[in-house]
């Protein structure tokens, strides 16, 4: 099976990072496999193991190009792929309209967020999407919540939509060494708990909430410390809120970096404050390195926390509840283990890969039967 696995950008962002992990399981299953970026990334372009990995268009435009639309048509036309899926609102634009110019494979939607709301209340949107997602043949959610809306919101049956979870690889987790690697990076004292958050530096992420935790925090504990990676549009507006709150010595931006899992592992709790989520695979992350995260009862993210057990999910997003919540984990560091502990079983049995693959590879060869 011809199978192509279209990303916005081949960038490290959670949704590209689980299409290119799913397309190194496809490869390993004996399918050919293109993992391509729409757009060319200004950074360091993600690879998937045992793919061909291109880039179709040059950079990201704001609006619909037909050069880009060219250049996947001519992709497409020449490599004959059995079936396309599109990962991410930007591909399916493309890939939609190529597939009514050339409809000679199957188009597969990857569902990863709560789509109402990025439609907003635009009826225009909201016809355009149902009219692109006719040549849709069949759409995968990482979520329960996700498929629900996705379902509702572009009116189609549920016979349509198949939930598959995102994939979590295991990884031997030593958390004492892992604070033992941050805090000497940051010099930093043993005595020193570790918050940890990770996402793009966008609006949605609402890392500007974040800082507000930890200028509350930081009058209460001088020991608190707060890590945020990744980059993006709100990166220096960030940290300017944080010279403006004079919490240089306690918040952290390392920017982009391939390899977090040592942060993840270091971390006394990972803290989300998302304000859309579908299911976020940072608190997977988190979770399998026995990290338990506190969250806002957003989109999917209650199929990640077990209230209680796993992490800790808040009703909303309040200063004053946030910090009480930390609070009472990191001055609870039995409970941090506990709930770190019953996320890394949670995450490593809920989101096994060798199940997902499994269905995926099924799905595909159910859609594909026609068109060999």
């Amino acid at each position: 099976m011809k199978i192509v696995q279209l990303v916005t950008q081949r960038q490290y962002r959670g949704a590209e990072i689980a299409a290119a992990a799913l397309t190194a399981q496809l490869t390993a299953n004996g399918q050919e496999v293109v993992f391509a970026g729409l757009y060319k990334t200004n950074g360091q372009a993600l690879t998937a193991e045992g793919a061909v990995n291109i880039d179709i268009g040059d950079f990201k435009r704001k609006q619909f190009s037909a050069l880009v639309l060219y250049q996947l048509l001519r992709f497409v036309v020449q490599y004959k792929p059995d079936l396309i899926q599109a990962n991410g609102s930007d591909t399916i634009k493309y890939a939609a309209v190529v597939k009514m110019l050339w409809p000679r494979f199957k188009l597969v939607y990857r569902n990863i967020s709560i789509l109402s709301v990025w439609l907003g209340k635009s009826r225009f949107k909201r016809k355009l999407y149902r009219w692109l997602f006719q040549q849709v043949d069949h759409i995968t959610s990482v979520g329960y919540e996700a498929a629900n809306d996705i379902g509702k919101t572009l009116l189609l049956p549920d016979s349509k939509i198949t939930v598959i979870r995102r994939s979590v690889f295991s990884t031997t987790v030593n958390k004492a060494e892992a604070a033992a690697i941050i805090k000497h990076k940051y010099q930093w004292s043993a005595a020193d708990r570790i918050l940890f958050a990770a996402g793009s530096f966008s609006s949605e992420k609402n890392f500007s909430f974040l800082v507000e935790v930890m200028a509350q925090l930081c009058m209460q504990s001088k020991n608190i410390r707060l890590i945020i990676a990744g980059k993006g549009p709100e990166q220096e507006q960030i940290q300017q809120q944080i010279i403006e709150k004079g919490l240089q010595a306690f918040i952290i931006l390392p920017g982009f970096e391939a390899d977090l899992s040592t942060y993840y592992a270091a971390a006394d709790v990972f803290v989300m404050c998302s304000k859309v989520e579908g299911v976020p695979g940072v608190i997977l992350e988190a979770g399998l390195a026995a990290t338990p995260a506190i969250a806002n009862d957003t989109g999917g993210v209650k199929e990640v926390i077990q209230h209680g057990v796993t992490g800790i999910l808040l009703p909303s997003l309040d200063v004053s509840s946030y910090v009480t919540t930390v609070l009472h984990l990191i001055n609870n560091p039995a409970l941090c283990t506990q709930l770190g502990e019953a996320a890394r079983q949670f995450v490593t049995t809920a989101f096994n890969p060798e199940k997902n693959i499994e269905t995926y590879i099924n799905l595909y060869n159910r859609l594909t039967a026609s068109v060999k």
